[in-house]
């Protein structure tokens, strides 16, 4: 595994603090230097002197000075690790700083870290912050007790009044998508009550506010918060914004049963524990009417959108009259499509053709069809297997424009039932409508049939 290497960020705070750093000493060692020499003569006047410690004090200075700087490099190699993505080897980092501080928390607050104890200058403590604030966010890994690791060096940083001046207070945050993304994630995997699932709502909403590319990426949480507080039409909205980035939800329900990211916090599973431990009620509920309702509206939108497409080419074109349309042709041709399966009007392919030309050599064959009672491709309604009851819905599902052709996809329920003694049961079919894009020919002729229900095999329909 190659080495880690500071970021851009990192090294700019190093360089920073190096010249603050030398200039502050600058001055510094040239009282020490004095000083030094003035407590070498009293050491040696008025204790009677001793060579060694005589010559030993500068080392022991710059021992000191070298020990602090390389303890402060624990924190830029945290951070290294966070730029790539290695949360949990940043926070032993800062773990093994804060212990080499000797600053673990002895009092009785919640935080087992105390960071306002650190002796940092002003650009290091606000490293360090953000440092930590990284780590916390991206982590994911669990303790034995299947909790995220991280909230101690969480709820320290909330702690720490320096933290809440610089960045709430403050409104660091504000000064882009990545601080403001990192406090909500923050917020919401480690929320001890409603108030911070509000906040994760609010940094996460300015998160995406600030980067066109974030909006969905943080819509997950947010229908999570959103659900968790009962604001069902925020949960809507934030549910569209996932929609909108991926299209193959539509048509699903809320991953509560998927185990890909099961162990994530960034799964239902979590959010479902998460408002389990908060005593939030009615979670998958809210959950599943958001996600439905988004995934209506979404749909809805499409085809208005695909409708807009389409009257380039055809200003007149009415989505209700064509299904009116649609209904009329699905009715004129359901028997003809879903006849008996020995009844087929083009002879050339009926059973019937071919027994009759068998019946020329074996009149044996026609006597035992006849006797089957097997229909001869009549007008005869006993040949039809299925009769419609009712259309109870008519949709259009699905719109294409090319410079050829332009297709309608309908989508049709209807209530069906055998004409002998059969029961009644709902079926879905799919009927596609085409029509030439340009030219004079405007009118819509049945494509494909799709989706044919089991009970029936379908035929060619007739435009």
């Amino acid at each position: 595994m190659s080495k880690p290497e500071l970021s851009s960020e990192a090294k700019q705070l190093v360089k920073e603090e190096f010249d603050s750093l030398s200039a502050r000493l600058q001055s510094s060692l040239v009282e020490i230097a004095v000083w030094n020499w003035i407590a070498r003569i009293v050491f040696l006047a008025v204790l009677g002197g001793s060579i060694f410690g005589f010559l030993r004090f500068q080392d022991f200075l710059d021992d000191r000075i070298a020990s602090r700087a390389a303890t402060f490099d624990r924190i830029y190699l945290a951070n290294s690790f966070v730029q790539s993505q290695q949360p949990r080897r940043a926070l032993q980092e800062i773990s093994s700083f804060m212990d080499a501080q000797r600053l673990v928390n002895t009092t009785h607050r919640s935080a087992f870290y105390e960071f306002d104890q650190l002796r940092l200058s002003s650009s290091q403590r606000n490293f360090f912050h953000l440092t930590v604030l990284g780590a916390v966010a991206q982590i994911n890994d669990r303790d034995p007790a299947g909790l995220i690791l991280g909230k101690d060096f969480w709820i320290a940083l909330l702690d720490s009044s320096y933290f809440q001046t610089d960045f709430i207070l403050g409104k660091q945050w504000e000064s882009g998508e990545d601080i403001s993304a990192r406090l909500g994630l923050s917020y919401y995997k480690f929320a001890r009550d409603a108030q911070d699932l509000h906040l994760a709502l609010k940094f996460l909403d300015f998160a995406s506010s600030q980067s066109n590319q974030a909006v969905e990426q943080y819509a997950t949480y947010k229908m999570y918060c959103a659900a968790m507080l009962g604001d069902e039409e925020s949960a809507v909205k934030f549910a569209k914004e996932m929609f909108k980035k991926w299209p193959s939800l539509h048509n699903t329900r809320p991953p509560f049963h998927s185990t890909e990211f099961a162990t994530s916090f960034t799964s239902a599973q979590f959010a479902e524990a998460l408002s389990t431990r908060l005593n939030i009620t009615n979670f998958r509920l809210n959950i599943e009417k958001a996600w439905e309702r988004a995934d209506q509206i979404n749909e809805v939108e499409r085809i208005v959108g695909l409708i807009e497409k389409l009257r380039e080419i055809d200003p007149t074109f009415s989505p209700e009259s064509f299904k009116v349309y649609a209904i009329e042709k699905f009715r004129n041709n359901f028997e003809r499509t879903y006849r008996h399966p020995f009844h087929v009007e083009d002879t050339t392919h009926s059973l019937y053709f071919w027994t009759s030309m068998m019946a020329k050599v074996a009149p044996i064959v026609m006597t035992t069809l006849s006797a089957l009672d097997v229909p001869r491709g009549t007008d005869d309604p006993g040949a039809i297997e299925y009769a419609i009851l009712q259309v109870t819905t008519a949709d259009i599902t699905d719109i294409t424009v090319s410079k050829e052709t332009a297709s309608v996809v309908v989508k049709i329920d209807a209530k069906t039932r055998r004409t002998k003694n059969g029961q009644p049961r709902q079926s879905t079919h799919l009927w596609t409508f085409e029509r030439p894009s340009g030219g004079q020919d405007t009118s819509w002729k049945i494509a494909s049939i799709d989706d044919i229900p089991s009970f029936g095999q379908a035929g060619q329909p007739k435009n």
